[in-house]
């Protein structure tokens, strides 16, 4: 027989669709994510959001899932995809640019390894990473970051690192 329409939890499905009831008790980490993501940055409670939202980023959405025959659905999901990851990114940058305008540069330096870990080809991401390293006191962990970004801009075939 034909699948009739459902609900569980807040979620409505039919052969054809599905819905989320954002009224129900259940919770989408993708909706908290975003949530959290925008937090004012002169809200003191802004960096505590932004690394919970950060704890709900566990990778990319929805990776290796796909609809067969659906193109649709493919190109949805990359560009919800891409967005998070680029809210993610941006997350991690505010996260180092608070802690080390704090002085906290070993705070600083763990967020943006957590930022360099998530956008590896990210120049930007390692040249910052490189300076807090150097801060810090972890000239070995600078001089990492300083090769990557050789790597990447010989791949690219930029004549410098900027």
């Amino acid at each position: 027989s034909p699948m009739r329409g459902s609900h569980s939890s807040g979620l409505w499905v039919t052969c054809h669709s599905s819905d989320f009831n954002c009224a129900s008790d259940c919770q989408l980490d993708v909706q908290a994510f975003r949530t959290m993501i925008e937090a004012d940055p002169a809200d003191p409670s802004a960096s505590h959001l932004l690394d919970q939202a950060l704890s709900l980023y566990r990778g990319d959405f929805l990776e290796g899932f796909s609809v067969k025959g659906s193109p649709t659905f493919d190109d949805w999901a990359l560009l919800v995809r891409e967005r998070l990851h680029r809210q993610a990114s941006t997350a991690l940058q505010r996260l180092v640019e608070g802690n080390e305008s704090r002085g906290d540069y070993g705070r600083a330096c763990e967020y943006a390894w957590r930022w360099v870990e998530l956008a590896p080809n990210d120049m930007t991401a390692r040249q910052i990473a490189a300076v807090l390293f150097l801060r810090d006191g972890q000239p070995i962990e600078a001089g990492e970051q300083l090769d990557a970004l050789v790597k990447i801009a010989d791949a690219r075939g930029a004549d410098g690192l900027l």
